[in-house]
């Protein structure tokens, strides 16, 4: 029983770090939008944001998952223009 308890409080102690990095990563992403918003530099990534919302309305969106789904998305959406064109997610992401 006492093998049980030190693996759920470890368990507890590691969903605790994710919840922490998680919380940091989406501090750090909203300071680069309203950097971005307030410098102009988001303006031309704009028009994708429609786009994104569609896709992400219909799959969940998960840390773990986010570059394998910008992959499948940039796959479905014709090959590398959104590359080209510096939309990619990741770019966006302070990881």
């Amino acid at each position: 029983m006492g093998a049980e308890r030190d693996q759920a409080i470890r368990r507890q102690a590691d969903l605790r770090r994710d919840i922490d990095q998680a919380q940091r990563l989406i501090a750090s992403s909203e300071a680069i939008l309203r950097q971005r918003s307030a410098d102009g530099s988001l303006a031309p990534q704009s028009s994708a944001f429609a786009e994104l919302d569609a896709y992400f309305d219909s799959q969940p969106l998960a840390a773990d998952q986010l570059i394998d789904q910008e992959k499948t998305a940039l796959r479905n959406r014709g090959g590398s223009n959104a590359i080209d064109c510096g939309q990619r997610w990741s770019r966006w992401l302070p990881i």
